[in-house]
């Protein structure tokens, strides 16, 4: 996939860093972009002691991460049925640490309410954490994504498809996809068949279970 975005040109370099704004703007405020001028994006976190106590609870954080992980990871044995909100609690988490750092971290990725994230699995969440760099405020690794937004790389992929003499049908509901010697077979839910000498099916799944094809001999 990376090749093939290389290819159509339409790769960048994305910006990873993390802002948190809470209570519309009246609360606490803070960033990643600019290193400390972000960090204390609000001048007088440079005195206030529950700022400081939550920065030294996400340098704590990641080496309590590191041997709760591993510890798991040796021994397979221990359950891995803890959730986030009971990791939070033995830990002793402050409640700024909490709202400020880790339920915006995690809201903004997996889009839910406080409520949801302490019950998310915690060997989950804290293994998304270690494999995305997501334990250290500075220093993250620099991640591509697509220019423009997914609706660019459609358009290439359509237009380079189209060069090579593919024909290409959107909005087409398949109810079944089939190869023999004669080649790929697609059959509508119209009742319509159409046979080709390959096919690639685009197939937007909206939620479980939808955006199935029936597939035959593939």
């Amino acid at each position: 996939m990376m090749e093939f975005f290389e290819f159509l040109g339409v790769m960048e370099i994305s910006n990873m860093s993390f802002s948190v704004s809470l209570d519309q703007g009246r609360g606490c405020k803070w960033g990643t972009r600019n290193g400390i001028s972000s960090l204390f994006a609000q001048k007088k976190n440079v005195l206030n002691p529950y700022f400081w106590q939550m920065i030294r609870e996400i340098i704590k954080f990641k080496q309590d991460v590191i041997s709760y992980l591993e510890a798991l990871d040796n021994n397979p044995d221990i359950g891995r049925d803890e959730t986030i909100g009971q990791f939070i609690k033995s830990n002793g988490c402050s409640e700024l640490f909490l709202k400020a750092y880790l339920i915006p971290i995690c809201s903004s990725i997996w889009s839910c309410p406080l409520e949801g994230v302490m019950g998310f699995s915690v060997y989950y969440i804290l293994s998304f954490f270690r494999n995305h760099h997501l334990l250290q405020l500075f220093g993250l690794p620099q991640l591509l994504t697509v220019r423009w937004g997914s609706h660019t790389s459609i358009n290439k992929v359509k237009d380079e498809l189209e060069k090579r003499g593919c024909q290409i049908r959107s909005g087409c509901e398949l109810n079944s996809v089939s190869t023999d010697e004669e080649g790929c077979t697609i059959a509508c839910n119209d009742g319509a068949k159409e046979v080709y000498n390959g096919c690639i099916n685009l197939v937007m799944a909206i939620g479980a279970g939808q955006g199935r094809v029936g597939q035959g001999n593939l």
